[in-house]
């Protein structure tokens, strides 16, 4: 119902689909989907050129972080992740040889 009411259908039917897999999370249901890809959600509400991961670095490189030297020491979790060569600006992944112009 929520997914018809909705003018931007693929995207309600993502969140809800989400909303629905986060209080299975909340109640410890124990049910491993990988619900993403099963629907198609994968890159649903990602920035552009970035792609979903189960498992990405929860700190995003930027143009002022990308050379860092000392490694994100948080756990791994779901996300939005640029691709390797790129980094995040401007609400979407650019390639970092583009930092400095």
């Amino acid at each position: 119902m929520d997914v018809c009411e909705c003018s931007n259908e693929r995207k309600c039917y993502c969140q809800a689909v989400q909303a629905y897999a986060r209080e299975c999370e909340r109640q410890k249901a124990n049910i491993d989907l990988n619900w993403r890809a099963l629907t198609g959600c994968e890159n649903a509400h990602c920035p552009k050129g970035a792609v979903f991961t189960t498992c990405g670095p929860p700190c995003k490189l930027t143009c002022r972080n990308y050379k860092r030297k000392k490694p994100c020491q948080r756990r791994c979790r779901p996300g939005c992740q640029c691709p390797d060569g790129t980094v995040y600006q401007k609400h979407q992944c650019i390639p970092v040889e583009k930092c400095h112009l």
